[in-house]
């Protein structure tokens, strides 16, 4: 088994095409490690894109890490979801996930995201 770290981007073991997730926080040991993992989907509507994010609990041992190319982002750059939403500044970009940053209704939000959920912003200079 690969060891899970956070930010990597993992997916349920044996099934390539299940989707992938991005690990927030580990608890626990080895057979025991629960690995918690957050599930990003963003809707639109008429007044913009909203991001809705479920938080889940797996056993270690039920996961894969998603093998990832080297990260075409870097800290600074403003990067959007592929599937929708606000820009976001790149906080820090590792291969395995990318730490980002935005505000939400005056406060400042800060999450992992797997590198294959994101794309540069129009708004990237």
């Amino acid at each position: 088994m690969n060891e899970i770290n956070i930010g990597d981007s993992v997916r349920i073991k044996g099934q390539p095409h299940s989707p992938t997730f991005t690990v927030i926080d580990l608890n626990g040991a080895g057979n025991r490690q629960i690995v918690k993992v957050i599930v990003l989907d963003a809707t639109k509507c008429d007044y913009g894109t909203f991001v809705h994010q479920t938080v889940s609990e797996y056993p270690a041992g039920a996961l894969e890490v998603v093998p990832a190319n080297t990260s075409k982002f870097k800290e600074g750059d403003l990067v959007r979801l592929r599937s929708g939403s606000c820009d976001m500044t790149v906080q820090n970009a590792r291969t395995k996930g990318v730490r980002c940053r935005w505000t939400l209704r005056g406060q400042i939000q800060s999450e992992w995201f797997s590198p294959a959920l994101l794309k540069i912003s129009p708004n990237n200079e």
